[in-house]
């Protein structure tokens, strides 16, 4: 339950505080509480990933939204939330994707940053952008027709 609140926004705790609490209080089971902590998490981001496929919003109502939770949920939210920003409007400028394609990206690069923080996250838009170079030039915009393949990038 604490996974699926923190990945949700509705704790105002980092992930390092967190790790930390249950890492000093749970003693042998701390690792078995971890995992379970990450399955929390990784279900919210399935359900998301869900939801966005179906509703493929405007990329610009998820950003919004996304930065919102980063700028509230974290502190330095506000610089986060601008890298976030950046990163995602970086990304859709050197990256041809469809409309459900920039839905995607925006929200995978969110669940990145809340995974494991903005370095994550931009790694994943660099190899997103070597990916499109190539895809471009070699496979005639696969990435573009098929934007369900940015969810396994990494």
């Amino acid at each position: 339950m604490i996974g699926v609140a923190y990945q949700l926004g509705q704790l105002p705790l980092s992930l390092e505080s967190l790790e930390w609490g249950i890492q000093e209080t749970m003693g042998s089971a701390a690792t078995e509480n971890w995992q379970a902590f990450k399955m929390g998490r990784k279900i919210v981001v399935d359900a998301q990933v869900e939801e966005v496929v179906k509703k493929a919003n405007d990329h610009h109502q998820i950003v919004a939204e996304k930065s919102e939770i980063l700028k509230r949920g974290h502190r330095g939210g506000k610089k986060l939330s601008q890298q976030y920003w950046q990163l995602v409007a970086q990304a859709n400028n050197e990256i041809p994707l469809s409309a459900k394609g920039q839905c995607l990206l925006a929200e995978r690069v969110y669940d990145l940053i809340q995974f494991e923080g903005i370095d994550l996250a931009k790694n994943f838009v660099e190899r997103l952008q070597r990916l499109s170079k190539k895809d471009h030039s070699q496979f005639n915009s696969l990435l573009r027709r098929q934007p369900y393949g940015i969810c396994i990038v990494l």
